[in-house]
């Protein structure tokens, strides 16, 4: 293969078949000339051929002009195309398929209902190995505190295989105010705490009616003979939390009165 033939070959590659015969044979025609000439000086063929070739220059930019030229028209296609699908899907659902001004009958679900009955929250706790008694705590506003113990676990888990927990579901939250079992004065709000042994209602004065339950110690791991944050209540733009309920576990029978105060931030 001659040195035209090469040329040629490396600055058409990667082109599709039609457009690289077309090319091939304007490239030919053009370094046959100039060989042409370069023989006609007095050159030998093929020298005229190598030299023709080398005054083309490099044949790598060429090809690469050739595929940015055939990619560009292509490219320009695919954003327009991009930009026409993303337009319809706009005009679609902007514009389009409004739904029929009907009424439907609709089944309530339980969310329905969560206004209703109040604000709550829930959150599941494993107790640490060995665990026979626990106790939950609340501290109200950075002050007001009080716990509560749930007895009876060291024979409840007695028969435990090593693999097996203590597991609680709690919930807590702010009944609506007919389903609290006793009203509470003005200002206050009732507290519901439930932990699957029990449960309890507690009024709390300044309570913020507008706020949010956060869990603060989710994934948090649990230690005996300490108290862990569970859940903060925060009124909205509070630089402090209105209410931290924490738990407290524990391998000795727990007297709660005599328990270290629970914590009152997170």
């Amino acid at each position: 293969m001659g040195p035209i033939d090469q040329y040629i070959r490396r600055a058409t590659l990667g082109l599709p078949r039609r457009q690289r015969l077309d090319t091939a044979a304007e490239l030919r025609v053009h370094l046959n000339a100039r060989a042409a000439t370069l023989s006609s000086q007095g050159l030998d063929p093929a020298e005229a051929e190598h030299l023709a070739v080398e005054r083309m220059g490099p044949a790598d930019p060429l090809n690469r002009a050739l595929l940015g030229h055939l990619f560009t028209p292509r490219l320009g296609w695919v954003v327009a195309a991009a930009l026409a699908v993303a337009f319809g899907g706009w005009l679609v659902l902007n514009h389009l398929f409004a739904p029929a001004p009907v009424v439907r009958a609709r089944q309530v679900v339980p969310g329905d209902l969560t206004p209703l009955l109040g604000d709550f929250t829930g959150l599941t706790v494993t107790a640490p190995s060995g665990t026979r008694s626990l106790a939950f705590g609340l501290a109200q506003g950075g002050g007001d505190v009080s716990t509560w113990a749930v007895g009876g676990l060291g024979e409840y888990a007695a028969g435990f295989r090593p693999n097996q927990r203590i597991g609680l579901d709690v919930t807590v939250g702010f009944p609506a105010a007919a389903l609290a079992p006793e009203p509470c004065a003005d200002g206050s709000r009732s507290l519901y705490v439930g932990d699957g042994w029990g449960w309890s209602f507690r009024c709390l004065p300044n309570v913020t009616p507008s706020g949010e339950w956060r869990h603060v110690g989710e994934g948090a791991a649990l230690t005996l003979d300490s108290w862990r944050p569970l859940l903060v209540y925060e009124g909205p733009g509070e630089e402090s939390p209105e209410l931290v309920l924490s738990i407290y576990t524990s391998r000795a029978p727990l007297d709660y009165l005599n328990l270290p105060a629970p914590p009152a931030n997170r």
